[in-house]
């Protein structure tokens, strides 16, 4: 009498470079989700209309690199007809914090 040997069900074999990928998509994933990231194109904008902006008390802060220079508006005047071409909202749904506009 022989035996019939049924096959013993192979595992299922995940190749290392599959969990390599899957960690670093999730890491992409939580790096776009938690740093606001907008993929927004900023605005520039004259240094008169800056001016006129801070002026009114739009600008609620401004961060100076070398040779530009970052403007972030606060959310009443990012509500206010003056800068409806600026989003509201990033590609997340989530208010768009910034920068709104650059000085050079």
């Amino acid at each position: 009498m022989s035996k019939d040997k049924k096959p013993n069900p192979s595992k299922i074999r995940i190749s290392p470079w599959v969990i390599y990928g899957a960690v670093l998509l999730i890491l992409i994933a939580i790096q776009l989700v938690s740093s606001g990231t907008n993929f927004q194109e900023v605005k520039p904008t004259s240094l008169s209309r800056f001016y006129q902006y801070l002026d009114s008390g739009q600008v609620e802060k401004v961060v100076f690199n070398k040779s530009t220079a970052q403007v972030y508006l606060n959310k009443e005047a990012l509500n206010s007809k003056t800068h409806e071409k600026i989003e509201k909202k990033n590609l997340l749904g989530k208010d768009n914090t910034g920068p709104h506009y650059t000085l050079d």
